[in-house]
């Protein structure tokens, strides 16, 4: 599902989590309900209509702050946003079993297909590097480079023939104890870079 933000903008990015965080499993009792609806219905509530940001937790409130710095870095350009995450299928919590990467890999391994569809300019990943192996898995080998005075680890460019321009960074939740805007600011840079 995308908005018409998305749909008509001049640059199109698609930004990833690590996984899911419950995602329904307050209903009958975090057993899947059977339909697929009640997801998509879910996820046009709390992304498209923009509940996340009154959700709080650091993940959202990062991509809030993300948000902002490029959107003044390049008030020119029309931005859309569309939110993925590296792992699809989840549990009632935060975590992630090993198992839930076999399942997604033999089971819903979308992220290519998803890209062809949506057709995103930039992809970035706030998902850490502990979570390249399992993308690999999915969308199959990639090269880093580092950025900056950046690790590798820190932040990179992720090259692969189905991504336009992808950087990966760690999850908002540690970018926060650790020099945040620092972190934000080198992704706006490199993005606004990527455009000219």
């Amino acid at each position: 599902q995308v908005d018409e933000k998305y749909s008509n903008a001049d640059i199109k990015i698609m930004f990833f989590g690590q996984e899911t965080n419950t995602w329904l499993g307050e209903k009958n009792n975090g057993v899947f309900l059977g339909k697929i609806e009640p997801v998509l219905n879910l996820y046009e509530t709390f992304y498209l209509k923009e509940q996340c940001y009154s959700y709080g937790g650091q993940f959202w409130n990062g991509i809030k702050k993300f948000k902002k710095m490029l959107s003044e870095n390049i008030p020119d350009k029309k931005i859309g946003y569309i939110w993925n995450n590296v792992v699809k299928i989840g549990k009632c919590g935060k975590g992630f079993p090993d198992k839930f990467n076999f399942l997604t890999t033999q089971y819903f391994n979308v992220i290519l297909q998803e890209i062809d569809i949506l057709k995103p300019d930039i992809l970035i990943f706030f998902s850490g590097h502990g979570y390249d192996n399992k993308l690999s898995r999915l969308i199959g080998q990639f090269s880093k480079t580092s950025i900056q005075s950046f690790s590798e680890k820190q932040l990179c460019i992720i090259k692969h023939p189905k991504i336009n321009f992808g950087l990966r960074t760690y999850h908002p939740n540690y970018l926060f104890r650790n020099n945040i805007e620092k972190y934000l600011l080198t992704l706006v840079n490199e993005i606004t870079n990527s455009i000219k």
